[in-house]
């Protein structure tokens, strides 16, 4: 039987970085979107510079010295594997169990 936990507001807070493998690109370190990130993307009009600002902000989290710019400079089948990889892991929806209940993935974290 699962241990039942209390819920604490203030760990949601605490930012944890997952690491996911891209499959042409390799291992890659992020931080899941606040809400703080949603609604400042939410903000962006722009679907390429959306698309920067999402996978800037997710890395960035891991990789502090990380600029907006460099992601300009990134091959774009790179930047298109690692912007859908990115988008597809944090689905808030998740996958759907074989019964159609609930999420099965689980990203390891690390840190």
């Amino acid at each position: 039987m699962p241990k039942l936990t209390t819920f604490d507001p203030k760990t949601l807070a605490e930012q944890k970085i997952y690491e996911t493998e891209v499959l042409t690109v390799g291992t890659i370190r992020y931080g899941k979107l606040t809400m703080r990130d949603m609604v400042a993307i939410g903000q962006v009009k722009d679907e390429i510079e959306r698309s920067y600002t999402i996978v800037h902000r997710m890395l960035v989290k891991a990789t502090p010295e990380l600029t907006i710019e460099e992601l300009a400079d990134w091959p774009g089948d790179d930047f298109a594997a690692i912007f859908l990889h990115l988008v597809r892991v944090t689905d808030f929806r998740g996958e759907k169990s074989k019964s159609g209940s609930g999420s099965q993935r689980k990203p390891k974290t690390s840190g």
